[in-house]
Protein backbone atom coordinates (compact mmCIF):
# COMPACT_ATOMS: atom_id res chain seq x y z
CA UNK A 1 0.00 0.00 0.00
CA UNK A 2 1.41 3.53 -0.23
CA UNK A 3 -0.17 7.05 0.64
CA UNK A 4 -3.41 7.92 -1.46
CA UNK A 5 -1.68 11.12 -3.35
CA UNK A 6 1.00 8.43 -4.68
CA UNK A 7 -1.94 5.80 -5.74
CA UNK A 8 -4.12 8.94 -7.03
CA UNK A 9 -1.13 9.56 -9.16
CA UNK A 10 -0.25 6.60 -10.19
CA UNK A 11 -3.79 5.34 -10.96
CA UNK A 12 -4.01 8.71 -12.82
CA UNK A 13 -1.58 7.91 -15.22
CA UNK A 14 -2.25 4.38 -15.98
CA UNK A 15 -6.25 3.42 -15.09
CA UNK A 16 -6.30 0.27 -16.30
CA UNK A 17 -4.26 -0.78 -13.05
CA UNK A 18 -7.25 0.45 -11.17
CA UNK A 19 -10.03 -1.42 -13.28
CA UNK A 20 -7.70 -4.49 -12.60
CA UNK A 21 -7.80 -4.00 -8.74
CA UNK A 22 -11.91 -3.42 -8.70
CA UNK A 23 -12.34 -6.83 -11.03
CA UNK A 24 -10.24 -8.88 -8.88
CA UNK A 25 -12.17 -7.15 -5.64
CA UNK A 26 -15.81 -7.18 -7.16
CA UNK A 27 -15.09 -11.38 -7.71
CA UNK A 28 -14.03 -11.85 -4.57
CA UNK A 29 -16.69 -10.10 -2.80
CA UNK A 30 -19.04 -12.17 -4.68
CA UNK A 31 -18.23 -15.10 -3.15
CA UNK A 32 -19.21 -13.48 0.41
CA UNK A 33 -22.20 -14.44 1.95
CA UNK A 34 -22.92 -10.82 2.75
CA UNK A 35 -21.88 -7.99 1.13
CA UNK A 36 -21.08 -4.70 3.56
CA UNK A 37 -22.31 -2.55 0.84
CA UNK A 38 -26.04 -3.81 0.71
CA UNK A 39 -25.71 -3.74 4.98
CA UNK A 40 -24.96 -0.37 4.54
CA UNK A 41 -27.88 0.63 2.29
CA UNK A 42 -30.08 -1.09 4.16
CA UNK A 43 -29.29 0.92 7.16
CA UNK A 44 -29.28 4.09 5.20
CA UNK A 45 -32.96 3.54 3.71
CA UNK A 46 -33.94 2.24 7.43
CA UNK A 47 -32.31 5.05 9.00
CA UNK A 48 -33.10 8.44 6.42
CA UNK A 49 -35.35 7.86 3.76
CA UNK A 50 -38.21 9.85 4.64
CA UNK A 51 -41.06 7.96 6.35
CA UNK A 52 -38.74 5.97 8.39
CA UNK A 53 -36.01 8.22 9.18
CA UNK A 54 -35.49 9.51 12.96
CA UNK A 55 -34.53 13.06 12.77
CA UNK A 56 -32.82 12.70 16.54
CA UNK A 57 -30.38 10.25 14.63
CA UNK A 58 -29.57 12.13 11.91
CA UNK A 59 -28.19 14.66 14.87
CA UNK A 60 -28.48 17.52 11.70
CA UNK A 61 -26.67 20.52 13.00
CA UNK A 62 -28.82 23.27 14.06
CA UNK A 63 -26.54 26.50 13.64
CA UNK A 64 -26.27 27.33 10.15
CA UNK A 65 -27.59 24.31 8.52
CA UNK A 66 -30.09 26.60 6.58
CA UNK A 67 -27.39 29.08 5.18
CA UNK A 68 -25.30 25.64 4.19
CA UNK A 69 -27.80 23.82 2.56
CA UNK A 70 -28.12 26.79 0.58
CA UNK A 71 -24.53 26.26 -0.93
CA UNK A 72 -23.81 24.38 -3.79
CA UNK A 73 -23.46 20.76 -2.90
CA UNK A 74 -21.81 19.54 -6.27
CA UNK A 75 -20.82 16.07 -7.45
CA UNK A 76 -19.82 16.34 -11.53
CA UNK A 77 -22.05 19.44 -11.13
CA UNK A 78 -24.97 17.85 -10.43
CA UNK A 79 -26.86 20.24 -7.74
CA UNK A 80 -28.96 19.28 -4.62
CA UNK A 81 -32.24 20.14 -5.43
CA UNK A 82 -33.87 18.51 -2.19
CA UNK A 83 -32.86 20.62 0.75
CA UNK A 84 -34.49 18.45 3.25
CA UNK A 85 -32.22 15.04 1.84
CA UNK A 86 -30.06 13.45 3.67
CA UNK A 87 -26.12 14.11 2.14
CA UNK A 88 -24.13 11.02 1.81
CA UNK A 89 -20.31 10.94 0.64
CA UNK A 90 -19.31 7.72 0.07
CA UNK A 91 -15.50 7.54 -0.42
CA UNK A 92 -13.65 4.95 -2.61
CA UNK A 93 -17.06 4.29 -4.12
CA UNK A 94 -15.62 2.26 -6.78
CA UNK A 95 -18.70 2.05 -9.66
CA UNK A 96 -20.71 3.69 -7.25
CA UNK A 97 -23.48 1.14 -6.74
CA UNK A 98 -24.46 3.35 -3.51
CA UNK A 99 -25.34 5.96 -5.47
CA UNK A 100 -27.03 4.69 -8.27
CA UNK A 101 -29.19 2.58 -5.74
CA UNK A 102 -30.55 5.40 -3.31
CA UNK A 103 -29.91 8.27 -5.67
CA UNK A 104 -33.50 7.72 -7.21
CA UNK A 105 -34.67 8.86 -4.05
CA UNK A 106 -35.46 11.89 -2.99
CA UNK A 107 -34.40 11.52 0.53
CA UNK A 108 -30.61 11.41 -0.42
CA UNK A 109 -28.07 13.13 -2.20
CA UNK A 110 -24.85 11.48 -2.67
CA UNK A 111 -21.32 12.86 -3.33
CA UNK A 112 -19.27 9.32 -4.50
CA UNK A 113 -15.26 9.72 -5.17
CA UNK A 114 -12.29 7.18 -5.92
CA UNK A 115 -9.16 7.26 -7.41
CA UNK A 116 -10.57 6.68 -10.82
CA UNK A 117 -13.79 7.76 -11.99
CA UNK A 118 -15.78 4.89 -14.30
CA UNK A 119 -18.90 6.70 -14.24
CA UNK A 120 -20.77 10.15 -14.35
CA UNK A 121 -21.78 9.43 -11.08
CA UNK A 122 -17.90 9.08 -9.88
CA UNK A 123 -15.54 12.27 -8.95
CA UNK A 124 -11.43 11.02 -9.42
CA UNK A 125 -9.26 12.80 -6.72
CA UNK A 126 -7.13 11.91 -3.69
CA UNK A 127 -9.95 10.83 -1.32
CA UNK A 128 -7.78 12.74 1.30
CA UNK A 129 -8.84 16.09 -0.11
CA UNK A 130 -12.02 15.98 -1.48
CA UNK A 131 -13.72 19.08 -3.59
CA UNK A 132 -16.99 18.86 -0.95
CA UNK A 133 -16.87 22.21 1.66
CA UNK A 134 -17.04 22.32 5.64
CA UNK A 135 -19.63 20.98 7.26
CA UNK A 136 -21.86 19.48 4.43
CA UNK A 137 -22.60 15.85 4.67
CA UNK A 138 -24.78 13.91 7.39
CA UNK A 139 -23.43 10.86 6.45
CA UNK A 140 -19.29 9.79 5.18
CA UNK A 141 -19.28 6.38 4.47
CA UNK A 142 -15.79 4.17 3.88
CA UNK A 143 -16.74 0.41 2.61
CA UNK A 144 -13.56 -2.01 2.10
CA UNK A 145 -11.90 1.92 1.50
CA UNK A 146 -9.24 2.55 3.64
CA UNK A 147 -6.94 1.65 1.70
CA UNK A 148 -4.05 4.04 1.83
CA UNK A 149 -1.42 4.06 4.22
CA UNK A 150 -2.12 7.74 5.24
CA UNK A 151 -5.30 6.45 7.24
CA UNK A 152 -5.01 9.71 9.76
CA UNK A 153 -5.53 12.07 6.36
CA UNK A 154 -8.70 10.38 5.70
CA UNK A 155 -10.41 10.74 9.39
CA UNK A 156 -9.01 14.64 9.19
CA UNK A 157 -11.07 14.81 5.97
CA UNK A 158 -14.17 12.77 7.14
CA UNK A 159 -14.18 15.47 10.23
CA UNK A 160 -13.45 18.25 7.76
CA UNK A 161 -16.46 17.67 5.94
CA UNK A 162 -19.18 15.72 8.33
CA UNK A 163 -21.39 17.95 10.27
CA UNK A 164 -21.43 18.68 13.83
CA UNK A 165 -23.27 15.43 14.45
CA UNK A 166 -22.94 13.62 11.25
CA UNK A 167 -21.96 9.78 11.41
CA UNK A 168 -19.29 8.52 10.03
CA UNK A 169 -20.13 4.57 8.60
CA UNK A 170 -17.15 2.08 8.35
CA UNK A 171 -17.07 -1.58 6.46
CA UNK A 172 -13.39 -3.26 6.53
CA UNK A 173 -12.31 -6.72 6.26
CA UNK A 174 -11.95 -8.07 9.86
CA UNK A 175 -8.07 -9.36 9.16
CA UNK A 176 -6.94 -5.76 8.51
CA UNK A 177 -7.82 -4.71 12.20
CA UNK A 178 -7.97 -7.80 14.69
CA UNK A 179 -4.09 -8.06 15.22
CA UNK A 180 -1.98 -6.96 18.11
CA UNK A 181 -1.03 -3.46 17.18
CA UNK A 182 3.13 -3.56 17.99
CA UNK A 183 4.04 -0.36 15.68
CA UNK A 184 1.96 1.96 17.92
CA UNK A 185 4.07 1.58 21.62
CA UNK A 186 2.25 5.10 23.00
CA UNK A 187 -1.24 3.89 22.57
CA UNK A 188 -2.82 1.43 25.24
CA UNK A 189 -6.29 0.23 25.73
CA UNK A 190 -8.84 2.50 27.83
CA UNK A 191 -9.20 0.13 31.07
CA UNK A 192 -11.85 0.01 33.89
CA UNK A 193 -9.72 2.80 36.29
CA UNK A 194 -12.44 1.62 39.00
CA UNK A 195 -11.60 -1.94 38.34
CA UNK A 196 -7.76 -0.85 38.34
CA UNK A 197 -7.86 0.28 41.63
CA UNK A 198 -9.70 -2.72 43.59
CA UNK A 199 -7.27 -5.32 41.55
CA UNK A 200 -4.03 -2.83 43.26
CA UNK A 201 -5.86 -2.67 46.60
CA UNK A 202 -6.21 -6.26 46.85
CA UNK A 203 -2.63 -6.66 45.50
CA UNK A 204 -1.37 -4.61 48.73
CA UNK A 205 -3.93 -6.67 51.17
CA UNK A 206 -2.64 -10.15 50.48
CA UNK A 207 0.33 -9.44 49.47
CA UNK A 208 1.87 -12.26 51.37
CA UNK A 209 -0.67 -15.02 50.07
CA UNK A 210 -0.27 -17.14 47.21
CA UNK A 211 -2.59 -15.78 45.34
CA UNK A 212 -1.90 -16.27 41.19
CA UNK A 213 -0.98 -13.28 39.68
CA UNK A 214 -3.53 -10.67 37.26
CA UNK A 215 -4.42 -11.22 34.30
CA UNK A 216 -1.93 -9.09 31.78
CA UNK A 217 -2.74 -5.80 30.46
CA UNK A 218 -4.52 -6.27 27.30
CA UNK A 219 -2.96 -5.85 24.20
CA UNK A 220 -4.16 -3.37 22.34
CA UNK A 221 -4.82 -4.35 18.57
CA UNK A 222 -5.13 -2.59 15.26
CA UNK A 223 -8.74 -1.97 15.95
CA UNK A 224 -8.57 -0.69 19.54
CA UNK A 225 -6.11 2.01 17.94
CA UNK A 226 -8.36 2.99 15.37
CA UNK A 227 -11.05 3.60 17.39
CA UNK A 228 -8.51 6.03 19.55
CA UNK A 229 -7.43 7.92 16.02
CA UNK A 230 -11.13 8.47 15.67
CA UNK A 231 -11.46 9.63 19.20
CA UNK A 232 -8.60 12.10 18.90
CA UNK A 233 -10.40 14.03 16.31
CA UNK A 234 -13.93 14.39 18.37
CA UNK A 235 -15.97 10.79 16.75
CA UNK A 236 -17.46 9.27 19.34
CA UNK A 237 -17.70 5.34 19.28
CA UNK A 238 -21.34 4.52 18.39
CA UNK A 239 -21.04 0.51 17.68
CA UNK A 240 -18.87 -2.00 16.31
CA UNK A 241 -20.56 -5.28 14.90
CA UNK A 242 -18.38 -8.01 14.64
CA UNK A 243 -21.46 -10.30 13.54
CA UNK A 244 -20.01 -11.46 10.17
CA UNK A 245 -17.36 -13.30 10.14
CA UNK A 246 -15.44 -11.58 7.26
CA UNK A 247 -15.82 -7.73 8.20
CA UNK A 248 -16.38 -5.44 10.86
CA UNK A 249 -19.00 -2.60 10.52
CA UNK A 250 -18.36 0.80 12.79
CA UNK A 251 -20.59 3.85 13.23
CA UNK A 252 -18.98 6.80 14.71
CA UNK A 253 -20.44 10.50 15.46
CA UNK A 254 -18.66 13.86 15.39
CA UNK A 255 -18.44 15.25 18.81
CA UNK A 256 -19.89 19.41 18.61
CA UNK A 257 -17.68 21.35 20.34
CA UNK A 258 -14.38 19.38 20.24
CA UNK A 259 -10.83 20.63 19.74
CA UNK A 260 -8.53 18.53 18.12
CA UNK A 261 -4.97 18.37 19.44
CA UNK A 262 -3.11 18.20 16.14
CA UNK A 263 0.22 17.89 17.48
CA UNK A 264 -0.76 15.25 19.73
CA UNK A 265 -3.01 13.50 17.20
CA UNK A 266 0.20 13.41 14.28
CA UNK A 267 2.45 12.22 17.31
CA UNK A 268 0.27 9.35 18.25
CA UNK A 269 -1.71 8.06 15.22
CA UNK A 270 0.71 9.45 12.09
CA UNK A 271 1.75 6.35 10.77
CA UNK A 272 -1.19 4.25 11.69
CA UNK A 273 -2.14 1.62 8.94
CA UNK A 274 -4.09 -1.16 8.88
CA UNK A 275 -3.19 -4.35 7.88
CA UNK A 276 -2.82 -5.58 3.76
CA UNK A 277 -6.31 -7.37 2.99
CA UNK A 278 -6.57 -10.46 3.32
CA UNK A 279 -9.19 -12.44 1.92
CA UNK A 280 -9.57 -15.96 3.18
CA UNK A 281 -12.38 -16.95 5.66
CA UNK A 282 -15.68 -18.35 3.82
Amino acid sequence: MAPSSTSFTRFTAAPALFDDYHVGFREQVKVWPVNPLDVIINWLRKKYEKGGSNRDDKQRSEVGDKKRRKKSNNNNNNNNANPTATVIADFGCGDARLSSTLSPSPSFFIHSFDLVSRSPLVTACDMSATPLPPNSVDVAVFCLALMGTNIIDFVKEARRVVKDGGIVKIAEVRSRFETADVAEKEVVVEKDKEKDKKEKKRKKKKKKENFPPPDPPPTATLLDTFVLLMKSHGFQKLSIDSSNKMFLLLEFRKMTGFTVDTVEANKKFGNFSANACIYKRR
